[in-house]
C-alpha cells in the first residue's frame, strides 16, 4: 500500500517527460484551414473557442481598449460560433461581432494549434485609427486554459479585414403577396407542350 503514491508519482513524472517530446512532434492544426495543415471543421470545436476568447480579451485589454468591445472571426464562421464567443466574453456588456465595415473591432484572422501551444494573429485598432497585426503565443497549461505568454506586434499597417457575420436569412414572403414582377426583364410566361407524341 505505500507504494501506491511512489508509483503515481513516477507516473506523474515520466508523462511529465513525454508530453513535450510527444506535443513537439504533432503537426499544426489550422483554424480555417491552411493548404497542407490539419484543420478545426469550425471554430466551435475545442480548444478553439477557449484560444479566441483569451486571445480577443488579451488583445482588448493590453492593447485595443474597445469600450464596448467588438470583434470580428475568421472568414466562413458560423452564427453558432460567433454565439459561443459572445457568451464566453459576457454577451451583456455591450460585447457585440462586427456587422459594419469601418466598425472599430479586434479581428481574429488564424489560428493555429499543436499540442498545448497555439498562435492566434489578430488585427486590431490603435489610436489614431490605424491598424496593426500581432501574433499571440499561447500554451495551456497542465489540463487547464490556455493563456498568453507573448503578443509580438508587426509594426505594419494594415487595413482591417471586412465584417464575417453571416448576413440575416431574407424572411420568406407571407402567402400571397408574390412580387408582381419577379424577374429583372419583366414577366415571364411559360408554356408547356401538351401535345401527344406519336
Amino acid at each position: 500500500m505505500a507504494h501506491r503514491p511512489a508509483r503515481f508519482a513516477l507516473l506523474v513524472m515520466i508523462l511529465g517527460l513525454l508530453t513535450p517530446l510527444v506535443g513537439g512532434c504533432a503537426p499544426w492544426v489550422t483554424y480555417p484551414q491552411i493548404e497542407g495543415a490539419g484543420h478545426f471543421g469550425s471554430a466551435s470545436f475545442e480548444p478553439v473557442p477557449s484560444i479566441i476568447t483569451e486571445a480577443i480579451r488579451y488583445t482588448n485589454e493590453r492593447s485595443a481598449k474597445l469600450d464596448p468591445l467588438v470583434f470580428n472571426l475568421p472568414q466562413g464562421s458560423r452564427v453558432e460560433d460567433y454565439d459561443r464567443i459572445l457568451l464566453r466574453l459576457g454577451a451583456p456588456s455591450g460585447v457585440h461581432p462586427m456587422r459594419e465595415a469601418g466598425e472599430r473591432a479586434i479581428h481574429v484572422t488564424q489560428i493555429r494549434v499543436r499540442a498545448a501551444d497555439a498562435e492566434v494573429d489578430v488585427v486590431y485598432p490603435r489610436t489614431g485609427g490605424l491598424y496593426e497585426t500581432a501574433t499571440l503565443s499561447m500554451r495551456q497549461r497542465l489540463f487547464g486554459r490556455f493563456e498568453v505568454q507573448r503578443m509580438r506586434v508587426w509594426r505594419v499597417t494594415v487595413h482591417p479585414p471586412l465584417p464575417t457575420y453571416p448576413p440575416d436569412p431574407v424572411a420568406p414572403q407571407p402567402a400571397g403577396e408574390m412580387d408582381p414582377y419577379p424577374y429583372p426583364n419583366g414577366p415571364r410566361e411559360v408554356y408547356w407542350d401538351t401535345t401527344p407524341e406519336e
